[in-house]
Parts: C-alpha cells; sequence; structure tokens
C-alpha cells in the first residue's frame, strides 16, 4: 500500500516538473519574442 502511494507521488512530482518546465520555456520563448519585436520596432 505505501509503496503504491510513494509511486503515485513521484509520477505526480514527475509530471508536474515537466509542465513548469514546459510552461516555463513558452515563457521564456514570449519574452525573447516580444523583445525582438521591440527592437525591430524601435529600429
Amino acid at each position: 500500500m505505501y509503496l503504491q502511494f510513494s509511486i503515485n507521488i513521484k509520477n505526480v512530482l514527475a509530471i508536474l516538473r515537466f509542465s513548469v518546465n514546459k510552461s516555463f520555456a513558452m515563457l521564456c520563448f514570449l519574452t525573447d519574442l516580444l523583445h525582438s519585436s521591440n527592437v525591430n520596432g524601435t529600429g
């Protein structure tokens, strides 16, 4: 029972870490996009 529970916790943590990494990468990408468009806009 306890073993199954700890396995579930590990899965949840892995999924959380994956989605956090994904959203962080998306955020960085959007920031880069904004920054480059600002630079292009100002000349």
